[in-house]
């Protein structure tokens, strides 16, 4: 990975932009523009062009304000650095692994968990992943860069020691920030809300209004079996919910009130509660107000068996919505208490001694079912029934 800095003389409306070379010796190398160290756009380009080097630097100067002539000199610059880099031949399994992984941002979180920004999907529609490094999905990333360039998977413990690196590299040398599942906080005021699709667009929702935002400026994790929010439109009425809920107005407004509080990044949260007979449309009301906020594959699920299996559940996403109960336990509803408000489970890591493996959350909920559910008073104080 090489990079170059727009120099702090550009009047200081260029200070900040830098552009980053990710090499590809087959020829198209992907170059990175970022701001404050977060990525604005990705373009692969044949840097030994001397017109898609114009070209590139004529839409980029555009977008910063960096005179494109000064852009196009330190394409240029990167591509003679690129070339004085060492040959790919006579590389162990492990130096083209890192290698490979070097455009990979590093960071680590709070709780000392490794993770990594990656470049994803096809030229011309590539977006940014964050992975653990630790995560099936990141040594699938890595082992198929690898095999693309040696058409040949690496060794397990290959694999393994780059991986190693990565992490070390990742805990001791990256930044620590944290990462955030379909919400997040904006400061001072905002939230961020991840549509989770294929671009992976977000929605910023500040006091002044709402955009669209092609990169986020938080870091999102896509957990397995999260589905995608459609892009939102202007104009919305929701008297059109209503009437799809085909709630009277009093239920509607503690569905509505629910709804806003399930979009708040922090909590505490509301649990809301739907009773009713057989054939009333509960489950089918819950899911809609599930998947008006955090859509996913599993849209819903039984009771847990016990506090592990409760918060292990919901901190696979942002809501979780549990069908068809039929009465609660009293150590279930004290649980379900502590997830609403913020609560932690705590037990022995793998493979240790005396280490921990704590998890620590708050998310809001849903539940339904045909009997009175809510029978102790600290849930029904943390309810909409």
């Amino acid at each position: 990975m090489v990079d170059t800095m727009a120099p702090e003389r550009m009047n200081g409306h260029a200070a900040g932009w830098q552009l980053r070379l990710v090499p590809d010796r087959r020829g198209r190398h992907a170059v990175l523009l970022l701001h404050d160290s977060q990525v604005v756009d990705t373009q692969r380009i044949d840097l030994a062009d001397a017109q898609e080097r114009a070209a590139l630097a004529a839409e980029w100067s555009a977008k910063t304000g960096w005179p494109s002539a000064d852009i196009e000199r330190e394409l240029l610059a990167l591509f003679q650095q690129f070339a004085d880099l060492p040959a790919a031949e006579g590389e162990t399994q492990v130096q083209t692994l890192l290698r490979l992984a070097q455009d990979a941002e590093l960071f680590h979180t709070q709780d000392d968990r490794g993770w990594a920004c990656v470049l994803r999907g096809e030229v011309g529609s590539e977006y940014h992943d964050v992975l653990p490094i630790r995560s099936k999905a990141f040594r699938l990333w890595l082992v198929r860069r690898y095999y693309g360039e040696r058409q040949s998977g690496p060794s397990s413990n290959a694999l393994t020691e780059a991986l190693d690196t990565l992490e070390a590299r990742a805990l001791c040398d990256g930044p620590q920030q944290p990462v955030f599942l379909r919400v997040a906080p904006l400061e001072p005021q905002g939230l961020v809300l991840d549509l989770a699709d294929a671009r992976r667009r977000c929605v910023v929702v500040t006091p002044q209004g709402w955009q669209v935002a092609d990169v986020p400026p938080v870091r999102f994790q896509r957990q397995e079996g999260m589905l995608p929010l459609p892009k939102p439109q202007t104009g919305g009425d929701l008297r059109a919910l209503q009437r799809l809920l085909g709630l009277p107005e009093e239920l509607f407004r503690l569905a509505v009130a629910w709804l806003l509080a399930a979009l708040r990044p922090t909590g505490p949260y509301w649990v809301g509660i739907v009773e009713g007979v057989a054939g009333s449309g509960k489950s089918t009301l819950c899911k809609v107000l599930r998947g008006l906020i955090d859509p996913h594959v599993a849209d819903a699920k039984r009771p847990p068996k016990d506090e592990r299996d409760l918060f292990v559940g919901c901190a696979g996403s942002w809501v979780s919505l549990y069908d068809n109960l039929s009465g609660l336990s009293h150590e279930l509803s004290d649980s379900l208490c502590m997830v609403a408000t913020r609560g932690s489970y705590a037990c022995r890591r793998l493979y240790t001694d005396d280490a921990q493996h704590v998890i620590a959350l708050a998310r809001p909920l849903v539940l339904n079912g045909i009997d009175a559910i809510a029978l102790r008073g600290d849930l029904l104080d943390r309810a909409l029934v």
